[in-house]
Order: structure tokens, then sequence, then C-alpha cells
């Protein structure tokens, strides 16, 4: 190397410091990060000579970086927005793990197992042309982020370049860590302002001489007044001047000790208001202990001076009550105590401790002579151990529901004295807490064997009674019937024999009409029993009661007028309408017997809305809405209260022997109430009588409401169709076997459950099943159930004496599937089964 290439590297060396120098300046005087990044950035590529230059602060714990901050010259100038890799690791990572210089030629970066390999479009790029990066190192040896150049516009990278980065990297870590500093600060400041402005009290400091140099904005809302003009300042301009001397004596005492003051202070607040403050403070000491001044807060207790002269003064009320109280009590413990003593009942006190063992704490002279059991013999012990298994074992179970419950309960039992069973009426009561988290039950006992007694005899005595009148009522019926049916059965039979045809239907026609009048008598008293269930269709009432008028007429008779007051407008209703027919038709032949001399019956309908204050007065019977009100009054003799209170008691009559069952009002409110309406009556002696039945407005169509009556067909199968009958009387199911066979049905039988079920897995064809409800076992609905399962959408029609209301779910019937009641005429049921297979 020549003299003159020697002194040109030492005049660069020269520039390099120079530059470095205000560099250093540069960086230290940057006012923010992403300045300082950017000076030392263009400071790293200038000095150098290099092309490109980036300064990274680390993101992660893995030591990805981020770039922050670029310097590339006019050569990589079409390439900057392509200069920002993704927050990755890889070589620069590697920088941050072994926290050194690192210098490399283009083949050596290449082949560094950190090197991520070209970017798409790298070919087009021009070449790195050697890399060299240095750690920026806080002050703990913190790895902070990393400079780093590359390709160099002079030749390759050299050990006076890497000492240059070097030197570059500690000012900048320095400038980074003051910057980061002055940013934490300044968060920290406004961190603290946030959170006294935002606290619901007064907070202040004070330097060392007591002046307050800081007070937030609370000041502003409990005086009115800015901060501002509270600094430098003392306590004076705040405190009421009776409170400032006491106040200022122990503020400055603490002050003088720099120990923690504590006082309470009036002040007069915005608007004039008078406000207690708790002012608080602590010394505030710098690293070497030195006294700074106070910091401390003032909290505006007023409401809890308010309150404490409040609590005072309840307390000297409460010292009084109390006082009355304990004489109170005392005599209240006299008067239990002789209740205790003196009761015709047994009674006693029983200790539930927390586990539910129950201890008797005491028994009365009364309880002593009636288990013969002394109280010293009882007292602590448990009911297991001085009362009988099943005695014991059920007072356990009530007191515990008793005490868990907190609440009454009530119970009755049975206890042998002197080797005769006596019916105890126990009631337990919970009383207050006992001590260690026990309960305290009071029980009373009462021996109620001869009341219990009477009253089984009374209900024997109206059980038969009851009987008695059913019996009379239901026969007098029933023989008139069986009357019709067999005369005109025997008739027949003598006629056939002589062989005489002709006329043999005025016979057969006089036993079905018997015969039908029979299962009507038996679905009235099902409907009074609820267990027939009704027909229900939309219905007219005004149409009803009007298609009634000429029976109404024939039955009353002419001494009795009937007048009808039918209201224009009428709601329909959903009900039976034959149900309704005969409630009608029954009052009215009451009525008719309650007037023998003659008199008038009014039938009146209008449109009713019962409000809630209605429904609370009749005991809940009744649900707030609109109803159809149907009125049937009469001029006749009247009721008196007793009769009045017992009117839809079954089987009560005043009607003599034989001459009715005591059913037709309970039937009628029966029909009424499954109805979902409400049924009322108004009547004096010698006033007359007036009952109002209330049945629910229905607000669908009407279109069933007067279906025509049409002559019933009996249809023919005409596909082959099959049907199921499953049916445990023998008579009914070869009656129905025979009618479908007769019109071209396969019929499959079977005569109970089970022996169905296996018919409906044998995969035969069924179009239908018809079931017996009441089948022994296995029932008809278990049996539909199973059915439905194996062959879901398969149609099923229910039949019965009566149906129960668990298996139809209230009396609503699931889809596709439908109920007839025996008695029942064989075209009616084939009807049914051609319309139900119809229906698809």
């Amino acid at each position: 190397m020549d003299h003159d290439q020697a002194e040109r590297i030492q005049a660069r060396r020269l520039e390099q410091m120079k530059a470095l120098t205000e560099a250093a300046r540069t960086v230290m005087r940057a006012p923010s990060l992403p300045a300082t990044l950017q000076a030392i950035t263009d400071a790293a590529r200038s000095i150098v000579g290099a092309h490109q230059s980036a300064c990274s602060l680390s993101q992660a714990d893995d030591r990805s970086r981020a770039i922050s901050a670029l310097s590339l010259s006019d050569k990589y100038a079409a390439w900057r927005a392509d200069a920002q890799p993704a927050d990755r690791p890889g070589i620069q990572a590697w920088i941050g793990e072994i926290n050194r210089p690192a210098r490399m030629t283009q083949g050596e970066i290449e082949a560094h197992p950190g090197w991520p390999g070209p970017d798409a479009g790298a070919g087009e790029r021009p070449p790195m042309r050697g890399w060299l990066a240095a750690p920026l190192i806080g002050n703990d040896g913190r790895h902070l982020g990393l400079i780093e150049l590359s390709d160099k516009i002079d030749g390759e990278f050299d050990e006076v370049d890497e000492s240059i980065v070097v030197q570059l990297a500690q000012f900048a870590a320095s400038a980074i860590e003051r910057v980061q500093v002055e940013i934490s600060l300044r968060e920290s400041e406004a961190r603290f302002r946030h959170m006294a402005d935002s606290a619901p009290a007064l907070i202040w400091m004070t330097d060392d001489q007591g002046r307050f140099v800081f007070a937030n904005m609370h000041y502003d809302h409990l005086f009115g007044r800015p901060a501002m003009e509270m600094l430098g300042t003392g306590w004076r301009n705040t405190i009421l001047p009776e409170d400032l001397p006491a106040f200022e004596c122990a503020f400055f005492a603490a002050f003088q000790a720099r120990r923690p003051f504590q006082a309470e202070v009036r002040v007069t607040a915005r608007e004039g208001q008078l406000r207690w403050l708790r002012c608080e403070g602590v010394a505030r000491l710098d690293d070497s202990g030195r006294f700074l001044g106070y910091t401390g807060c003032n909290v505006d207790i007023s409401a809890a001076k308010h309150a404490e002269a409040e609590l005072r003064r309840l307390n000297e009320t409460l010292e009084r009550r109390v006082a009355e109280r304990t004489a109170q009590l005392a005599a209240s413990e006299a008067r239990f105590r002789t209740y205790f003593e003196s009761s015709p009942d047994l009674v006693f006190l029983i200790r539930v401790q927390p586990d539910g063992v129950g201890l008797f704490e005491a028994l009365n002279p009364t309880a002593e002579r009636f288990t013969g059991l002394r109280a010293e013999e009882v007292i602590g012990r448990r009911a297991e151990e001085v009362m009988p298994a099943e005695v014991a074992q059920k007072t356990a179970e009530r007191y515990r529901s008793c005490v868990e419950q907190d609440r009454k309960v009530t119970y009755e039992c049975s206890y042998d004295v002197e080797g005769e069973r006596r019916i105890v009426d126990v009631i337990l009561v919970p009383m207050g807490d006992a001590e260690g988290g026990s309960r305290l039950v009071l029980g009373s006992a009462r021996d109620i064997t001869r009341q219990r007694t009477l009253e089984e005899q009374l209900r024997q005595a109206q059980k038969m009674e009851a009987v008695g009148q059913l019996t009379g009522g239901i026969a007098h019926d029933f023989n008139n019937l069986l009357t019709g049916i067999v005369g005109a059965l025997a008739l027949l039979q003598r006629r056939v024999e002589a062989g005489r045809t002709e006329g043999l239907d005025r016979y057969t026609g006089v036993a079905m009409a018997s015969a039908q009048r029979a299962a009507a008598l038996t679905q009235r008293l099902l409907a009074f029993a609820r267990r027939q269930p009704l027909d229900p269709r939309p219905v007219e009432a005004n149409r009803l009661v009007g298609s009634m008028e000429e029976l109404l007429r024939r039955t009353l008779g002419p001494a009795i007028s009937l007048e009808m007051t039918l209201a224009p407008e009428l709601w329909p209703t959903l009900c039976d309408p034959n149900q309704l027919e005969n409630a009608i038709l029954n009052l009215a032949i009451n009525a008719r017997d309650a007037m023998p001399e003659g008199g008038r019956l009014m039938i009146e309908t209008a449109n009713a809305q019962l409000d809630a204050a209605y429904a609370r007065a009749q005991g809940g019977e009744v649900r707030p809405g609109d109803y159809v009100a149907i009125g049937v009054s009469d001029t006749g003799t009247g009721m008196p209260p007793e009769v009045l209170e017992r009117a839809f008691e079954p089987f009560f009559t005043t009607k003599p022997l034989g001459q009715g069952t005591g059913l037709g009002l309970s039937m009628l409110y029966g029909f009424v109430r499954q109805s979902g309406g409400h049924v009322r009556i108004f009547s004096e002696p010698g006033q007359g009588t007036c009952f109002r039945l209330y049945l629910p407005r229905h607000r669908g169509s009407l279109e069933t409401a007067e279906a025509e009556v049409r002559p019933l067909r009996a249809p023919r199968a005409d596909a082959g169709e099959t049907v199921l009958i499953v049916e445990d009387e023998p008579a009914v199911r070869m009656l129905v076997l025979e009618a479908l066979e007769e019109l071209g049905y396969a019929a499959l039988e079977a005569a109970d459950g089970p022996a169905g079920l296996g018919i409906l897995q044998s995969g035969a064809r069924i179009d239908l099943l018809v079931t017996d409800v009441g089948l022994p076992g296995l029932n008809g609905r278990q049996l539909a159930d199973a059915a439905r399962q194996m062959r879901p959408g398969l149609k099923v029609l229910f039949i019965t004496g009566y149906a129960y209301d668990a298996m139809l779910g209230q009396d609503r019937l699931e889809t596709g599937t439908e109920l007839m009641t025996k008695p029942f005429a064989m075209d009616e049921l084939v009807e049914r089964i051609r319309t139900m297979i119809d229906a698809g």
C-alpha cells in the first residue's frame, strides 16, 4: 500500500469517526422511538457506505423480529415495498441467540441454516454482496434488536465497518432504552392521572412544607372550584373554622414526626353544603429516606355521619324496645308454661341437630299420661329410643321435613295405648334457631280416635244411602228398558218359530230403540263420572235452543208457559251438543216438577265476559275470559239453603224413592266442567230457581256446527282392505268380523294384546287396527303404541265401554287414531272404518 492510499484510508476513517459522533448526537436527540430507529438506520448506511440498512426490535419470545426502520439507496428503490419481511424467526433471530456481531459474504449467508431462501422475484433484485449485523444490547445484557447492513457500495464489509456498527449499536441501545423509559414514564403518569381522577375521593399531595402540589378532579366536584386554586396553599381555605384548630394541631404534629395522620373535619362544599370528610395521609420519602411531603385522600363520610347519628337514635329506641320485649317475652313464657302444663293435648319439644338427629327437649303431663313415659325418661333421647319403631320412623321423617322446609307439618299416626290402637293427629311447627345450629320443633298431638270412628260410621251410612238411591233409580229406568228389549225379542222369536215373518221389523225397531235409550243412559252416567269422552263441536246455542222449543213445550205441558230470550250475534261455543240438549231438558223437567200448579219457564242466552276478580271469587273454578251464558229460570217453589248447598251432590234428590236417581244435576255439572265451563245457581224458597251455564267462547270455524243428518251407509271394500280386530269379548268380536266379511273386507282376529302383536309382527297386510281399550295384560293403548312403532302411520280405531282420561291424555286422541264408545250399530262401525281407511 503506497503512502497516498494510506492517507486516504486514514482520512476516511477520520470522517467515519466524526460521522459516528454526529450520529450519536442525532440518535440521543430523537424525540420518539420511530425517529430513533430511523436515525440509527440512516446513520449506519451513511457511515459504513451500504446500499441497504435496517434496524429491528425483537417482538416475541422466540426472538423473531419485525423491521422497524429501513434505509435504501436508489439502487433498491424499486423494491422498497417488498423490503418488509414477515415477523418470523430466521438469521436475524440467530443474531439474537448468539447476541454478538456477525459478518458474512453472500455465499456464506446463503449457506447459513437460518437463511429463509430467496423470495419470489429474487432473481430480479441486485445481489446482496455481503451482510453485516450487530445486536442491540441493553444495559442489563438483554437483547433488544439488531442493526443489519447488506450490499456494501465499495468492496466487502471489514473489521472497521463491524467496529463502527458495534459502536453505533451501543449508542442505539442506550437511546432506545431512554425513549422506552420516557414512554413508560408518560404512560405511568397518564395512568396515575386517570386513576386519581376516576377515584370517588379527593386525592392530594403536598411538598415538604405542607403546601398542596396536586389535587385530582374530585376537588372540582366537591367544592365546585378548579383544583389549580388549591395548589401552593394548605388546608386553611377548605376546612370549617371551628374544626380547623384541632385539625392543624393533629396535622402538624404528624408533619413534624413524619408519621401518618388521620382526622375528620367539616367543609363547606359547593352551594354551601356542609360535608364531613375523613382525611388520611402518609409520608412520602425518597430512596435516601428524605421527607418529600404527604400523599393522602379525603373521603366524603357525610352519609356515614348521618347514619351514625340515626344509629344512635335507633340504639336508644332499640334498648327501650328490648326492655319492653323482654318483659313481654317473660309474660309469654309464663303463658306458654301454663299452656304446656295444663293443655289437654300432648305437647312436646324436639331439638333437631344439624345432622338431622332429633332429641326430646320437653314433654308435658298430658303426653306423659298418654304414652306412659315420664319426662325424665324421654328428655335428651331420640324418638327411636322411646317410641315404637313405626311411630318413631314417621316422627323422625316429619320433624326433619319441618326443619328442612321451614314450615308447619301435619300428619296422623297410630299409637298402641294399653293394648288399644289410638289415632293421633300431630302438628309440628319450626321455632327459632337453638344453640350449635340446631332447631327447635314444637309438637302438638290430639287423640282423634273417636272422631275418626264417627266419620267412618257417617261415610258408611252415606254410602249405603247413596247405593240405595242409585240402585232404586237406575233399576227403575233399566227395568223399563229391558222390558221393551226382552218383550220384543220374545215376540220376534215366537213369530220366527211359527214361520210368520211379516211385521218383524216392528219388534226389531222396539228392541233397537230400547237398547239405544239404555246406551244413552250409560253415557250420561259415564259423563257424570267424567269417564265418557265428550264429542265437542262448534255449537250455535241460539239455534240449538230454538230447535228444542217444540220438545220443551210438550215436556212442560199446557200449565207452564215457555219464554225464550235469545241474544242477537251470540258467540259460538265448543261443546257436545247432545249433552247440552240433555242438560237443558233436565233443567226443564226439574222446573216442571217444581211448578205443579203451573208457572213460567224462561230460557235466555247472552254473551258474557268473566274477569279475574269474578274468577277469584269462585275459588279458581273458572278462568277469566269470554263465555256464552245460557240461563234457565222458573217461578217454582225454589230451594232452601241446605238443599241448594247439595244440589250438585251425586245421588242427592228431593224426589220420592224410585222417581229420580239424584244424578241429573251432577251429570249436568260434570258436562259443563268437562267442557271448560262454569255453573251458578240462584234460588230462594218461594222465589223460584235460576241456573246459569257458562260455556267457553269458540273462536274457530262453524263449518261442523250444523252438519246435516244423513242415513248411514254400509260401504263395501273395493281393494282387499284388511282390518285386524283385537277384542277379548267373543260375541263382540264375532259380530264385527261377520259384518266386515259380509262387506268384502279381509278380517283378522285376536282375542288379546299379545296375539294381536303377533299378527302385527307377521308382515300381513293391515290397513286398520280396531282394538278394545280394556284388554287384559297388554291393553289397547299399549298395543297401539307398539303397532305404530312397527308400522308408522298405521291407523287405529279404539272401541270401549268408557275411556280412561289417562289413556287419552285429557280426552285428546293422537293423529290417526279415533274412538267409538260401546254400544254402537254395526253400520256406524263400518262407516267409521271406511272413513278412516279412505282418509289416506
